[in-house]
Protein backbone atom coordinates (compact mmCIF):
# COMPACT_ATOMS: atom_id res chain seq x y z
CA UNK A 1 0.00 0.00 0.00
CA UNK A 2 1.44 3.34 -1.01
CA UNK A 3 0.94 6.70 0.62
CA UNK A 4 -1.09 7.83 -2.40
CA UNK A 5 -3.43 4.85 -2.04
CA UNK A 6 -3.95 5.60 1.64
CA UNK A 7 -4.62 9.27 0.92
CA UNK A 8 -7.14 8.37 -1.80
CA UNK A 9 -8.97 5.96 0.52
CA UNK A 10 -9.02 8.61 3.26
CA UNK A 11 -10.59 11.12 0.86
CA UNK A 12 -13.26 8.62 -0.21
CA UNK A 13 -13.98 7.76 3.44
CA UNK A 14 -14.34 11.44 4.29
CA UNK A 15 -16.83 11.93 1.45
CA UNK A 16 -18.98 9.04 2.68
CA UNK A 17 -18.89 10.13 6.31
CA UNK A 18 -19.62 13.83 5.85
CA UNK A 19 -23.01 14.91 7.11
CA UNK A 20 -24.73 17.45 4.96
CA UNK A 21 -27.61 19.41 6.41
CA UNK A 22 -30.50 20.39 4.20
CA UNK A 23 -34.13 21.30 4.66
CA UNK A 24 -36.81 18.92 3.56
CA UNK A 25 -39.66 21.21 4.44
CA UNK A 26 -40.67 24.01 6.71
CA UNK A 27 -39.06 23.89 10.17
CA UNK A 28 -41.33 22.75 12.95
CA UNK A 29 -42.55 25.41 15.32
CA UNK A 30 -41.90 24.55 18.97
CA UNK A 31 -45.25 25.34 20.55
CA UNK A 32 -43.92 24.78 24.08
CA UNK A 33 -40.38 26.17 24.24
CA UNK A 34 -38.32 25.22 27.30
CA UNK A 35 -36.01 27.72 29.01
CA UNK A 36 -33.88 28.13 32.12
CA UNK A 37 -34.05 25.70 35.03
CA UNK A 38 -36.75 23.59 33.38
CA UNK A 39 -34.49 23.03 30.34
CA UNK A 40 -31.56 22.02 32.56
CA UNK A 41 -33.82 19.66 34.50
CA UNK A 42 -35.02 18.10 31.26
CA UNK A 43 -31.44 17.55 30.04
CA UNK A 44 -30.55 15.90 33.37
CA UNK A 45 -33.58 13.60 33.19
CA UNK A 46 -32.76 12.61 29.61
CA UNK A 47 -29.14 11.94 30.60
CA UNK A 48 -30.13 9.71 33.53
CA UNK A 49 -32.55 7.76 31.31
CA UNK A 50 -30.00 7.34 28.52
CA UNK A 51 -27.38 5.96 30.92
CA UNK A 52 -30.00 3.60 32.36
CA UNK A 53 -30.97 2.39 28.88
CA UNK A 54 -27.30 1.85 28.03
CA UNK A 55 -26.88 -0.18 31.22
CA UNK A 56 -23.93 1.83 32.47
CA UNK A 57 -23.60 3.73 35.75
CA UNK A 58 -23.68 7.51 35.85
CA UNK A 59 -20.18 9.02 35.91
CA UNK A 60 -18.91 9.89 39.38
CA UNK A 61 -16.00 12.17 38.47
CA UNK A 62 -15.96 15.89 39.17
CA UNK A 63 -16.42 18.51 36.50
CA UNK A 64 -12.72 19.37 36.68
CA UNK A 65 -11.82 15.72 35.99
CA UNK A 66 -14.06 15.17 32.93
CA UNK A 67 -12.17 12.96 30.47
CA UNK A 68 -11.67 14.64 27.11
CA UNK A 69 -9.36 14.75 24.13
CA UNK A 70 -8.76 17.27 21.39
CA UNK A 71 -9.02 16.01 17.81
CA UNK A 72 -7.89 18.73 15.39
CA UNK A 73 -9.71 19.12 12.09
CA UNK A 74 -7.66 18.28 9.03
CA UNK A 75 -6.48 21.26 7.05
CA UNK A 76 -8.37 21.61 3.79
Amino acid sequence: MTTDDAAQRAKLRALRMTVRKSRLGEPEVDVVPTFGPHAISLVYQLTVHSYALAGVPLPDYTRAAIPWRFVPRPKE
